[in-house]
């Protein structure tokens, strides 16, 4: 499905490197309220959106700070 490396927690993927981007599984109740934060987009399977789950531009987690807080995130949700 996805073509880069990703991390998994409890056999569940968490989050992925995919190209210079960052994947979240934010789950389906935060999914749209990410949505509107500045560099993030659907992931997007067979060009339809994936509910639950988010792409981060690269810029966007570069500080890891920044990057940090979508592991967390995503983390907080298992």
């Amino acid at each position: 499905m996805l073509d880069g490396a990703g991390y998994f927690v409890d056999g569940l993927l968490v989050v992925a490197v995919i190209d210079d981007d960052l994947c979240v599984n934010v789950g389906r109740d935060e999914w749209e309220e990410t949505l509107a934060a500045d560099g993030v987009r659907p992931l997007l399977f067979a060009d339809l959106p994936v509910p639950g789950w988010v792409m981060v531009e690269g810029a966007s987690v570069a500080g890891e700070e920044s990057l940090v807080g979508w592991i967390e995130s995503a983390l907080a949700r298992g």
